[in-house]
């Protein structure tokens, strides 16, 4: 059955009802939906959905969420930190420790202790053992949890803010391009454009993705002026003047 929201290392609380202020992106959404299918069909892929700050990659990335999981696919949601204090691979952690901890856990394993360290503890692994494993192994042990848990229906797992990611979390999620290529599994991954240095990971990242035939990157761009006028119509409950829709789409 389909979730009430997308796992962030357990169950999302309940909120309030918003207005549905959703426009302008019906084009994205259904390219977004084809690539869903092409992934509950056994072909799987990452996504990136780029824009700038505040043009509607968390709204746009949230609404397919919603329908993937009206669909009956399992949603997973890791978000990246902007503290700066995040331990490595910390959107992935969420995502890990959601599917290996507790009743519903697919499998411990003290190889992915370095991601998820509560697994130290449930396997009973020495700690400082599994600080440092052969990276290859821990991110092949890592997509084999999404094999596992995709072989019992389709999974979408979401990464937000990936451009706060730390750098082996970008590694991980290149390693997985290739990994899913033949898996019910789609990673739909945010960022925000930016002005990257050549030496930057991310940018990198980007590359290796968009290059890869199961990779590629949706940009996300500002509303149309009649699209602005119907999000002020849901903001406002009544038709604005066309004045004052052309103002608000020039600011």
């Amino acid at each position: 059955a389909a979730q009430s929201a997308p796992d962030v290392g357990g169950e999302a609380p309940a909120s309030a009802p918003a207005p549905d202020l959703f426009f302008g992106r019906d084009a994205i959404m259904a390219e977004l939906l084809r690539d869903l299918e092409r992934a509950q069909a056994g072909r799987g892929g990452v996504v990136l959905l780029s824009g700038d700050a505040g043009i509607g990659k968390t709204t746009t990335f949230e609404k397919f969420c919603e329908e993937a999981q009206a669909r009956g696919v399992r949603v997973l949601v890791g978000r990246s930190s902007d503290s700066g204090g995040a331990p490595a691979f910390w959107p992935w952690t969420q995502i890990l420790r959601a599917l290996l901890l507790g009743d519903g856990g697919v499998g411990a394993s003290s190889e992915l202790a370095a991601i998820v360290p509560e697994l130290a503890e449930e396997t009973q692994t020495d700690a400082d053992s599994a600080e440092d494993p052969d990276r290859f192994r821990l991110f092949e042990t890592a997509l084999e949890v999404l094999r596992r848990t995709a072989a019992a229906g389709p999974l979408v797992i979401g990464i937000e803010d990936l451009h706060l990611a730390d750098t082996p979390s970008l590694m991980l999620l290149q390693f997985a391009v290739q990994a899913i290529a033949s898996e019910p599994i789609l990673i739909l991954a945010s960022c925000r454009d930016l002005d990257l240095d050549i030496t930057h990971p991310l940018r990198r990242t980007l590359g290796e993705v968009v290059s890869h035939a199961h990779g590629r990157r949706v940009p996300v761009e500002g509303l149309a002026e009649e699209e602005v006028r119907d999000f002020l119509e849901g903001i406002l409950g009544s038709r604005p003047r066309r004045a004052l829709a052309a103002a608000v789409f020039e600011k």
